[in-house]
């Protein structure tokens, strides 16, 4: 059903959009998108704002410390033009990010226009330069686009993602089919978009006074509408919407989709170059329901946007303080691998092959946030991808939280990969963040079980290193912890099929065995007000 409104304050009409279910079924997961050379790179978002491009950039020194000094003179941004062409530009302004004192977004959640470092995760973890620059015309038209970031500082390392997309400003040679449109619609909102997203989504929640009814206004930001086609010349507006529900623990619910085909008049273009085009989208509220993706595709251009909404509370998504029956069976397993493995080295010179259980079994993490949790932006990798690569020079997929790193050595096919993020069970990538509380301090063991490779780094301190393709393969270390903060960075790779495994446990000062490394008793303590869409 679709019906019209009208919001005085915003003086033109808005569609109330009832997304129906396309199925009474539960949602099957999708068939991945097409695996082109430019969705493999999956280049950096693009955040426009008076055409602005605005690049996240980590500068290390030779032994990778942070160097947190450089000014603004000591940078210098290069376009890329065809024929080897390069363009200096002017830098519009120069920020630099430090995620342990600024706790603002750093990222926009809207998936808008960006030139994001990494993802969302090593962007509020991690040291960086935010700078930006307005491009040329010629970086304004459509399609990927080419930079480079220099250092007139010697012995300085940058990492930075040296491309970004532009949505495209008009039709293609070749329009979808019906059948096509919606399943790259269905894909965006459940598992990703083939195409970086180039149309900002703002939200807000509105009352109903219903139980089961739950309402948002979603609105394309004004400076999108040149990607949905709106213009003076033409004033129609054809959006898809799309809208995929997840439970807590990020498992796919059920699939919506709605659309808008309206023509503008005069002064409702005016105001949505001033306010933007917003919607009004309406939902069945699910019993299970914790996050919502909503995809907003123009049915010209083929330009995708997309924002993820938290259906329940801040308090009810905290992850429980015991670990459920299923956490604690794999928990199990995963202890018993580990002291199998301790065992064997103990008495062979060679590490023999342990064949492993069919999975799944565990989890890498939910799309759905559960502080206290690790933060894990996932990547898709090159094939014969074989060693850990600098994450800060790829491009993001998604984001996974978990409150502790536990998934078992074991065979991963057919396992359906990861919910909400990719399908795929080879050449990934996650690069985990997390911040932990010591309440005693002294020294503290850990363990490491990998497929295929992984490193583990507290304070910025390398404590064990199983780079590499690892068959199952475990690895020790040590470190000594004062009472308080400190942070922690897992970057992990599975390379080729089928097997998978990252175990991360602790032995903690005066404990006789290792136990699940787990936030829940390493986490800071938490603001339980409770908020909530809503009625």
């Amino acid at each position: 059903m679709i019906k019209t409104d009208r919001i005085p304050a915003l003086g033109m009409a808005l569609l109330v959009l009832s997304l129906c279910s396309n199925s009474a079924a539960p949602f099957q997961l999708p068939p991945p998108p097409s695996t082109t050379p430019q969705s493999e790179s999956a280049p950096y978002l693009l955040r426009l704002t008076t055409r602005e491009v605005l690049v996240d950039v980590v500068a290390t020194d030779r032994r990778d410390h942070p160097i947190r000094d450089l000014s603004v003179r000591e940078f210098e941004i290069v376009e890329l033009k065809e024929h080897g062409n390069k363009t200096p530009v002017g830098i519009a302004s120069f920020r630099p990010v430090d995620a342990t004192l600024d706790h603002s977004d750093v990222v926009p959640r809207s998936g808008g226009f960006r030139v994001s470092l990494g993802g969302d995760c090593a962007a509020r973890s991690t040291f960086h330069y935010a700078i930006s620059f307005h491009p040329d015309e010629v970086g304004w038209q459509g399609g990927y686009h080419e930079i480079e970031v220099r250092t007139t500082r010697p012995g300085v390392k940058l990492a930075y993602r040296p491309r970004y997309y532009v949505g495209a400003r008009e039709a293609p040679e070749r329009l979808p089919t019906l059948a096509e449109a919606a399943a790259a619609l269905q894909a965006a909102a459940c598992y990703r978009a083939d195409l970086p997203p180039s149309i900002g989504l703002a939200v807000r929640p509105v009352a109903t006074g219903l139980n089961d009814v739950v309402r948002f206004f979603v609105t394309v930001d004004a400076d999108s509408l040149a990607f949905i086609s709106v213009s003076t010349n033409n004033r129609r507006v054809q959006l898809d919407y799309g809208a995929c529900t997840f439970d807590r623990n990020g498992r796919l619910l059920r699939y919506f989709n709605s659309a808008a085909d309206r023509m503008l008049t005069s002064q409702e273009y005016a105001q949505a170059v001033v306010h933007g085009f917003p919607n009004l989208l309406e939902f069945p509220r699910m019993k299970d329901g914790a996050m919502m993706r909503v995809v907003a595709r123009d049915r010209t251009t083929g330009n995708i946007g997309n924002v993820d909404l938290v259906l329940t509370s801040d308090f009810a998504l905290q992850s429980q303080a015991i670990s459920t029956a299923d956490e604690q069976s794999v928990e199990k397993i995963a202890l018993q691998q580990m002291d199998l493995r301790a065992e064997i080295y103990g008495r062979y010179s060679a590490e023999p092959y342990i064949r492993p259980p069919y999975g799944p079994l565990g989890s890498f993490g939910s799309v759905v946030p559960r502080p206290p949790d690790f933060c894990g932006d996932v990547y898709d990798l090159p094939k014969e991808t074989m060693r850990l690569p600098n994450f800060w020079n790829l491009g993001s997929i998604g984001s996974l939280h978990a409150t502790s790193l536990d998934v078992p050595h074991q065979n991963f096919t057919n396992t359906g990969g990861i919910p909400g993020i990719t399908s795929g069970t080879a050449w990934l990538g996650i690069d985990y963040h997390a911040i932990f509380w010591v309440k005693n301090p002294g020294t503290y063991q850990f363990r490491l079980l990998v497929d295929d490779g992984a490193k583990l780094f507290i304070d910025d301190q390398k404590v064990i290193d199983m780079d590499g393709v690892n068959s199952g393969r475990m690895a020790s270390g040590q470190i000594k912890l004062s009472q308080g903060e400190h942070s922690m960075h897992v970057p992990y790779i599975q390379g080729p099929p089928t097997d998978v495994g990252l175990v991360l446990a602790v032995k903690s000062p005066g404990e006789h065995g290792f136990q699940i490394f787990d936030l829940r008793t390493f986490g800071a303590p938490q603001d339980n007000s409770e908020t909530s869409v809503p009625k």
